[in-house]
């Protein structure tokens, strides 16, 4: 099944030491391998409250109620739907606020997401290269794909340094740095990271599957019985 994600890269994206970029980033995972997702939630919320209602006579109630006006936009679809309806209940039951739920047929959800038309919008994501930047890259400013419209100085500055670094290793470097401060503005939430279900006889050999999907069998053989 899909992989819960703690972060918008995968595993998968080997860095310039053959280091896992995922791996290398636990900050961020190990909110999933250690079930510590929940205690973090309620400190940002609570942290959220207080930055956005500082005058509020309860600053966490204030920021509920804000949230109870929001809607969470998906295009049409079962699974997507189900998605929608587990967030909205577990926001209900463990930060106290019940967003709206609402659908449209895939060109025009494309049209409202372009048009930044939207409170909360599904989405998701494939590059087609293996490399971290092929994932975040998409978050600059003036990108097409870029519908949250996120900004910020800093994470171009960094993605900047990384398109022009003249070794992998400061490739790397700046590439850390950019998704560090990615992850801190958290323009988006990211929920799971697809996965492909194989079936696979066990006497083939030999063959192998990359990150972005591709199946190599190039070298695949039967294996002696």
């Amino acid at each position: 099944g899909a992989i819960p994600a703690a972060g918008f890269i995968p595993k998968g994206f080997l860095d310039h030491n053959e280091e896992d970029f995922w791996e290398n980033t636990q900050d961020h995972s190990e909110i999933v391998a250690d079930d510590g997702a929940y205690d973090l939630a309620v400190t940002y919320f609570e942290t959220a409250a207080n930055e956005l209602f500082p005058e509020a006579t309860d600053p966490v109630q204030a920021l509920r109620d804000k949230l109870e006006t929001m809607t969470y936009l998906y295009n049409t679809s079962e699974a997507h739907q189900q998605v929608g309806e587990l967030m909205q209940e577990m926001w209900a039951d463990n930060l106290g606020f019940t967003i709206q739920l609402g659908n449209e047929e895939w060109a025009t959800f494309q049209d409202t997401r372009t048009d930044g038309a939207f409170d909360i919008a599904r989405g998701g994501w494939l590059t087609d290269f293996m490399d971290p930047s092929g994932m975040i890259g998409i978050f600059t400013a003036g990108n097409a794909y870029n519908d949250p419209d996120y900004y910020n100085a800093d994470f171009e500055a960094k993605l900047e340094e990384a398109r022009d670094a003249t070794t992998a290793a400061a490739h790397f470097e700046a590439l850390y740095e950019a998704h560090e401060i990615f992850m801190d503005d958290m323009p988006i939430i990211p929920i799971y990271h697809y996965s492909d279900v194989l079936l696979v006889k066990a006497r083939i050999v030999g063959w192998s599957r990359s990150v972005l999907g591709t199946i190599d069998f190039s070298t695949a053989k039967f294996a002696e019985e």
